[in-house]
């Protein structure tokens, strides 16, 4: 063998041995041993350098793998989630019930939430501080929670042991696997209005610290509704009047808007196509730079300014500090109201209706008031391939890159044509190979916070959430082309990460919902956890008297609907509005565009 040869020869055999997950440079705990919630630890005095605590999860042995008598007992009672996700998607008489029956209803719903208590422990058990527990991991909030430990730092990949020895770049995989070839509607017919509302409400509570350590939040984990009020005391100060509970505003062509930064100057990030002192001055410093969130702001200020008027004259003598913080209390409630009876129905798909009743936890042990947004949740709602290449706002359309970043379409078209606009264009299809422009950049980020906190790969959530894991890249693409580029991709099924696993899984397995099986179930139960979970909704706040009596009891108990919402805060026709696109109404402004 020549000089040369003998020296590949050892480059090669040193590359194996030192990604051996045996070797003692790393961390027995790479392989992801423990099961079922098993925690692994080091032990240099045990046979395999770890053992796996199993306590408190219904499981024993070496690897937490043998269900208990009472564990195996309960399962067989309990219907495996793949079937339930087949239920609710078929059966429609017996959906039909059990919609129109409160006790079997609010049972089930019940459970629902109740399987998010399990996943999403509050407090948390791991949060992106470190992969061990300590006191400032559950008294420091700035840091997200983790619904399962880090993979440990000194591994061979930053998902353990499994799979290729060096991972696929992000650049590979969004050119690869997310890149849109052709812009993919949602089949389930979602309307536009489904993402600008989530955009709207998600923000005020997904909110990553950008710095060095994507690990960090700057939220204050709920629905507070900091992104209409603000999330410090002074940027609250700065929007509000000080006089009978309103917010500052000012009168453009008869319709109130928010005021101008030269009026109120706080920090915002301005949009590219408005001077910056003719940008508005909003909660949320970046909600000014796109036409849905400047939109929404614009309703609930007013209806925020319409509530403390109806306040105040059934108490005459209340001041303005009541007024304010109990019409916001009121709008709290309606945002949330309209979330779960509208957004998530639509999110969810399948034949079951959720329904807005902050009585139904009280009793079953709900920790009101500890909420802890966790990392995952946040990864999982950047949902950016169901925004389209073109937005059409009346009968002008418009290229992405002239709406994001750009107010202008909503200032020129008004809010009753852009909210009638959005809810009759169908929105894209949240899967592989339908990420846009712009999206593609925003997947870069998300793929490198993922790997940055070391996210445990797709099949341990699986596990965590009581589905099978996968057991081949056929399973999970539901195609062989797409599965064969995957696997030489990530050679390991167990190897594939979270966020590229959820974009990769099939669609259909979920009977009318937009997101597959893993993506919808997760979001859900950390959604429907944090929502009812709320201090707003416990035994000792849901009362009349925490909103003033008769009249704001009456205002925070009523259905309101988004139709009410926006009808009663614009000016002329009232669109009709929905998050899904009625069969023969709708544009699609991608037909007729061959450049894309």
């Amino acid at each position: 063998m020549s000089n040369a040869g003998l020296l590949v020869s050892l480059c090669v055999a040193f590359t194996f041995l030192s990604f051996s997950p045996a070797d003692s440079a790393y961390s027995p705990c790479c392989s992801l041993p423990c099961h079922h919630g098993g925690v692994c630890i080091e032990d240099s005095k045990s046979d395999k350098n770890f053992f796996c605590d199993c306590e408190t999860t219904g499981y024993y042995g070496a690897y937490c793998e043998t269900a208990s008598w009472g564990t195996w007992f309960s399962g067989l009672f309990k219907p495996s989630m793949e079937f339930i996700d087949w239920l609710r998607g078929s059966v429609y008489p017996l959906w039909f019930v059990i919609n129109n029956v409160k006790f079997l209803r609010d049972t089930l719903q019940r459970l629902v939430i109740g399987k998010g208590m399990e996943v999403g422990l509050q407090p948390p058990q791991w949060t992106t501080l470190a992969e061990y527990k300590s006191v400032p991991m559950n008294d420091n909030t700035s840091y997200f929670a983790l619904l399962l430990p880090p993979v440990p730092k000194n591994c061979p990949t930053v998902v353990g042991s499994k799979g290729s020895k060096v991972l696929p770049s992000i650049d590979e995989i969004v050119e690869k696997l997310f890149k849109r070839d052709k812009f993919k509607p949602d089949p389930h017919r979602s309307s536009l209005l489904l993402p600008v509302w989530g955009q709207h409400f998600s923000h005020q509570f997904l909110k990553t610290l950008h710095g060095d350590n994507p690990g960090l939040t700057w939220s204050g984990h709920h629905a507070d509704m900091s992104h209409i009020y603000g999330d410090t005391l002074e940027r609250q100060a700065a929007l509000r009047t000080f006089q009978d509970g309103r917010m500052k505003s000012q009168i453009i062509d008869g319709e109130e808007w928010p005021p101008y930064l030269e009026e109120v100057p706080i920090k915002m990030v301005s949009p590219v196509d408005v001077p910056v002192n003719k940008s508005f001055a909003l909660g949320h410093p970046f909600y000014g730079l796109f036409p849905g969130l400047l939109a929404f702001s614009t309703i609930w200020l007013r209806e925020h300014n319409r509530v403390v008027g109806l306040l105040k004259k059934d108490h005459p003598g209340w001041d303005d500090e009541q007024l304010y913080q109990t019409a916001r209390m009121i709008n709290v409630v309606t945002q949330i109201r309209i979330t779960v009876n509208e957004y998530v129905v639509q999110l969810g798909g399948g034949y079951f209706k959720f329904v807005f009743d902050p009585t139904l936890m009280h009793g079953t042990g709900m920790p009101f008031g500890s909420n802890r947004i966790s990392a995952e949740f946040n990864l999982v709602y950047h949902w950016h391939p169901i925004l389209p290449d073109i937005y059409r706002f009346g009968d002008t359309d418009y290229p992405a890159e002239d709406v994001t970043l750009h107010v202008k379409p909503l200032l020129k078209h008004g809010l009753g044509t852009f909210f009638g606009s959005v809810a009759k264009q169908i929105c894209g299809h949240p899967t592989r190979r339908n990420f846009g422009k712009e999206a593609q950049e925003v997947a870069k980020g998300v793929l490198e916070k993922m790997r940055f906190m070391r996210v445990q790969p797709l099949n341990r959530y699986r596990e965590l959430l009581g589905f099978k894991p996968y057991s081949s890249f056929e399973e999970l693409t539901g195609e062989t082309e797409l599965a064969k580029l995957a696997k030489e991709m990530y050679g390991d099924i167990d190897a594939v990460e979270f966020y590229p696993g959820i974009i990769l899984e099939e669609r259909k397995k979920v009977p009318g919902g937009l997101f597959s099986e893993t993506w919808s179930h997760l979001g859900v139960t950390c959604a429907m956890q944090g929502i009812f979970s709320d201090a707003l909704f416990s035994p000792t706040w849901w009362r009349p008297a925490t909103f003033g009596g008769k009249i704001g009891w009456q205002m925070a108990n009523t259905d309101w609907t988004l139709q009410d919402l926006v009808c009663r805060n614009i000016k002329g026709e009232c669109p009709e509005l929905n998050f899904s696109v009625p069969e023969n109404d709708f544009v699609d402004p991608h037909v007729g565009h061959d450049e894309l």
